[in-house]
C-alpha cells in the first residue's frame, strides 16, 4: 500500500479563479488528514493564470502547469 495518494485538482477554464477558490477550500479541509498528497494543475494550454491563482493555490497544495505535465505526470507515476 502506497504511504500517500495523491488528489489532483484541475484549475481553469472560463471562471479560473472561481475554481481556484473552490479547490483552496477543498485543499485546506483535505489538509487536515493525514496521508494526502495534494497538487493543483494550471490548465495554463490556452489562457496565463497569473501569478495570483498560483500563489493562492501554493499555500495549501503543490502547484503544476499542465504545460510541464512532462515532467510532474512521470514523477507522480514512479510513486
Amino acid at each position: 500500500m502506497p504511504k500517500t495518494e495523491t488528489v489532483i485538482e484541475p484549475v481553469g477554464g472560463e471562471r479560473p479563479w472561481s475554481v481556484a477558490t473552490s479547490v483552496y477550500a477543498e485543499f485546506g479541509d483535505l489538509s487536515k488528514v493525514n496521508g494526502y498528497r495534494l497538487m493543483a494543475v494550471l490548465d495554463d494550454r490556452k489562457v496565463d493564470l497569473g501569478p495570483s491563482v498560483a500563489n493562492l493555490l501554493g499555500q495549501v497544495a503543490e502547484v503544476a502547469s499542465w504545460q510541464q505535465h512532462d515532467s510532474w505526470i512521470s514523477e507522480l507515476a514512479s510513486r
